[in-house]
């Protein structure tokens, strides 16, 4: 299945997302694993934010047939987390060594930026020029080096940016 087939497919019935602490759910799924959800700080920033996610301890690949209620739940955290907290910028990383993840993650990323509470952020992942200072060693403390760094700016943020830039000139 290609990657756009899949991602139109996300948002059908995403798994019931558990209570939230410090940032953190779990998501029982039908076949008992269990899938985690974190949104942590970046330069204990709380409007720069981490997403991960893992099902039973795993980044990568799981293999069990239920990628697309996987993604929808996903999906659906990261719009409820945006829409109560709106934090500046959402960062999140995939293997870069693993195409078609990077693949369904850039299709993701512009999926994301469709949902209710992205709408007005705006895709930086290929303009490094404007990400934070070191954001892609803060990234690389916290899941390692080899990671393809996404990251989803508010309108905020590239306010921010051009504020700077105007003060600049």
């Amino acid at each position: 299945m290609r990657a756009q087939d899949f991602i139109t497919e996300i948002g059908d019935k995403p798994y019931k997302i558990g209570r939230w602490k410090y940032g953190s759910t779990t998501v029982l799924l039908s076949d008992g694993r269990e899938m985690r959800i974190n949104f942590e700080p970046l330069y204990n920033n709380i409007d720069f934010i981490l997403l991960s996610f893992s099902v039973d301890g795993a980044l990568i690949t799981t293999g069990g047939g239920d990628a697309y209620r996987i993604f929808s739940t996903l999906t659906r955290a990261v719009n409820n987390y945006v829409s109560s907290k709106y934090p500046e910028l959402l960062v999140w990383g995939v293997n870069e060594n693993d195409s078609s993840r990077v693949k369904l993650f850039n299709h993701l990323a512009q999926r994301w930026l469709q949902l209710p509470a992205l709408r007005g952020y705006e895709n930086l992942t290929e303009h490094k020029e404007l990400w934070p200072e070191d954001l892609e060693l803060a990234v690389d403390d916290m899941h390692g080096p080899g990671l393809k760094i996404y990251v989803l700016a508010s309108e905020e943020y590239m306010y921010y940016l051009q504020s700077a830039s105007d003060m600049e000139d």
